[in-house]
Parts: structure tokens; sequence; C-alpha cells
């Protein structure tokens, strides 16, 4: 169980707390980890029906706050919308900060929309900001690495990204049907056999 002290920064750190205490039967995020980060031998993560990859990132990053960490939570896509923001009002080193500064950054959904350059370069300000402080982001994408080009518009930062996320990386390769589908799974079996 997680104590309340925990608890209140976990909830002000943006991490989707709630998201794994619904999701999980067991509020320890140490076991959580731990029972589901068995590896196959080709470095793949055995698909477990009541897990995800935001679940992972959360539960990891859940860790390195009870550890003593700061931690924050966001997806790609509010991170672009909040840089792209800051970038209007002429503030985007202040808005870096809330990305750099956090001992774990959880960033879920790479991919899952293209970025703009403006948004691309930051990232890559991000991502090599913590690499510099040894602080790497726990990155969560559907999108395989040769797609990354194509997200950040870019090959060459996007080849930099991946260059630094990747250095000294731990690489979950979750493969599995979707958690979010496994109650409409013979719908889906269903339509591929047509």
């Amino acid at each position: 169980m997680i104590d309340a002290p925990i608890e209140r920064v976990l909830t002000s750190s943006g991490l989707p707390f709630g998201h794994v205490k619904a999701r999980t039967r067991d509020l320890n995020p140490n076991i959580l980890v731990r029972s589901r980060c068995a590896l196959y031998p080709d470095g793949s993560f055995p698909h477990v029906d009541d897990t995800d990859q935001a679940l992972l990132a959360v539960a990891i990053a859940i860790l390195a706050v009870e550890s003593g960490g700061r931690g924050y939570f966001t997806n790609a896509e509010d991170m672009v919308n909040n840089i792209a923001q800051t970038i209007r009002q002429g503030n985007l080193a202040s808005k870096l900060k809330t990305y750099t500064a956090p001992s774990i950054l959880a960033i879920d959904d790479v991919g899952l929309l293209p970025m703009e350059p403006s948004a691309t370069s930051a990232v890559y300000q991000i991502v090599n900001r913590r690499y510099e402080k040894q602080h790497p982001p726990i990155v969560t994408t559907n999108r395989s690495m040769p797609d990354w080009g194509e997200i950040f518009g870019d090959t060459v930062v996007a080849s930099a990204i991946l260059d630094r996320l990747m250095h000294n990386a731990v690489v979950f390769n979750i493969k599995g049907p979707s958690w979010r589908l496994r109650e409409h799974h013979a719908l889906t079996t269903e339509s591929r056999s047509n």
C-alpha cells in the first residue's frame, strides 16, 4: 500500500495514479513492475491481459517518486501543445524546465501525431538536457524507430533524439493485442478472418 505523503506527491506529479490504482489489484508498484518485467530471451515483453505501455511507464515513475525523485507525466500531444503555446508567448525557456527539472519524466504516446518543426526542436532540447543530466525519460510509442523521421519531420533530429534515448536504454517491446480492445477480441479476430 502506498502511504498518504507519497500519494500526494504522485497526485501533484501529473502521473495518472488513479489509472494505476483502478487497473491493478495490488497497489504496490514495486511488485507490479517486477511481475510485469520478465522478458523473453529475444527481449520482447510478454503480453499480460491487464497491462499496457502507459501502466508500465507510470509504475516505473511511481517507483522513482517513492525513492525520493520528482516525477512528471504527460502525453506527447499535451507536451507539444504546451510547447507550441509557450513558443507563441515567447516563454519557451521556462516551459522547458517543466520537462527537464524532474528526475523522472514519462512521455506517453510519442508518434501518434506528427510534430511541427518548432516542437521537434523543443523535444530535442528536452531529451538532450535530460541526457546530459543522466535523467533519460520514459517514452511509450507504438511506432518503430525507422518511423521517427516521419514523426519529427526531420530524420537528422529524429536520429539525434533516438541516439540520446537509446544510449543505455532498457527497451520493452510489448507485443500482443490492445488492452483496450480486450473485451472486443472476438470482433477483431472475426474481422481478420473474413
